[in-house]
């Protein structure tokens, strides 16, 4: 990867050896001042980046220090992959590619409830599918009021509460067709779905993945005030934990009198679910907040990762304190440090890495003067922070997420949806 540094200097960022990488501590160049200290805070904050950071397979929240206690060659790219522009610009990159697969086919499993859907997630999962997507009846119900969607809903049986579109690869078409039989055989078994729906030719498939790929679309597409909002869009939990965390969900939304529409990647515990909110009204607002609170506190009861997929933003990126720390952003708070003085080295005077109220008091005013008569502390303690009058008058910085790419083991399917 080739990226940018804020004095302007590009950069090569790739794994390293042993020996380049203990050269590159030893330099004195802006490059050498940051592997010195990604090294440092990773040293430092090992334990609590070990007990605090998610074990999942999709984690966007947070700055990725976890890559840099792990066994592997140091690469910096792993930092500056998905930090939303906080870190660095990125001009170049290097893709890993797979091979197209030489078959494939979809079965298509019906299920009274997602919750019953995602209970069937493990025994799914021991076939070794390549994508397992859901499907919740609001999506269903609005596609079948598209005129474009709905044409190619013919291989819905019934009135499913979900569905699950499970997808194979293999080398020959027997091959797949077999694993598809084997796991009919074993749903069938365990009374898990009601009806199964193989998709074998390519139209067929088009057909299923045009459905999904609409999700989206569908559940903005509810007549009223109240709309699908994204703002707790894509939690992720270990996939063993995802039904009991969605029930969870449900309840929750139920609580503040609301529903969700629900669509997502089960096969890797990370589900996109947009509450019906309506913006028009002030205590709908903040029933949002609300609910944005309680499901961060849901997600961590889990296991889990606030943001799986879309990075955190202004959104999300609040709750990192609380997802990543007892205190205050201690894993990523160094981060923020060298970020903003480096930034002031080449010139700058913007603060990058502060959210909501604090980013707002820091653009507004440079001098570290803020306009509500609160003051930015010194940057000695090597963190960015208000002093302990404005701790208690207002909300703390926030850092803006990660978008972590983690192995991807289990695809989401055809062209990676």
């Amino acid at each position: 990867m080739r990226v940018v540094l804020s004095h302007g200097e590009a950069v090569l960022l790739r794994p390293l050896s042993t020996e380049e990488f203990e050269s590159k501590l030893r330099s004195d160049s802006r490059e050498g001042q940051i592997y010195r200290i990604v090294s440092t805070l990773a040293k430092q904050h090992r334990a609590e980046v070990l007990e605090r950071y998610p074990r999942v397979m999709r984690r966007m929240s947070g700055y990725n220090l976890d890559e840099f206690i792990k066994d592997q060659p140091f690469d910096l790219g792993r930092m500056v992959v998905g930090s939303e522009g906080t870190l660095a610009v990125i001009v170049e990159a290097k893709v890993k590619i797979v091979p197209r697969p030489k078959c494939a086919a979809l079965d298509v499993l019906h299920f009274s409830s997602i919750i019953a859907a995602v209970k069937a997630s493990q025994e799914i999962l021991r076939f070794q599918p390549v994508a397992m997507e859901l499907l919740d009846k609001m999506v269903l119900d609005m596609g079948r009021q598209s005129p474009e969607c709905s044409k190619r809903m013919g291989f819905i049986q019934g009135d499913p509460g979900a569905l699950m579109l499970v997808e194979f690869y293999g080398d020959s078409p027997k091959e797949v067709l077999n694993r598809i039989e084997a796991m009919e055989a074993r749903l069938r078994s365990l009374r898990m779905g009601y009806a199964f729906t193989r998709a074998i030719e390519p139209a067929e498939q088009r057909n299923v993945w045009q459905v999904r790929k609409s999700s989206q679309g569908l559940i903005m597409s509810v007549v009223g005030d109240a709309k699908p909002i994204a703002f707790v869009e894509d939690p992720a939990v270990p996939v063993e934990k995802l039904p009991a965390f969605l029930e969870r969900f449900q309840q929750l939304l139920a609580r503040h009198d609301t529903v969700g529409g629900y669509y997502g990647h089960a096969s890797v515990g990370c589900i996109h679910i947009r509450p019906m909110i309506n913006l028009k009204q002030g205590a709908e607002v903040a029933k949002m907040r609300q609910i944005s609170d309680e499901v961060c506190a849901l997600v961590m009861e889990y296991g889990g990762a606030m943001s799986g997929e879309h990075g955190d933003g202004l959104a999300r990126s609040h709750h990192n304190e609380r997802l990543f720390s007892d205190g205050w952003l201690c894993p990523c708070r160094g981060v923020v440090q060298w970020c903003r003085r480096l930034s002031q080295d080449a010139g700058g005077d913007h603060v990058p890495l502060l959210y909501g109220n604090a980013r707002r008091r820091a653009l507004h005013t440079r001098t570290g003067q803020c306009s509500a008569g609160r003051t930015f502390g010194a940057l000695a303690d090597g963190c960015v922070h208000l002093e302990s009058n404005a701790r208690s008058a207002g909300s703390l910085p926030g850092v803006q997420g990660l978008q972590k790419r983690m192995p991807n083991q289990r695809r989401h399917g055809q062209d990676q949806i």
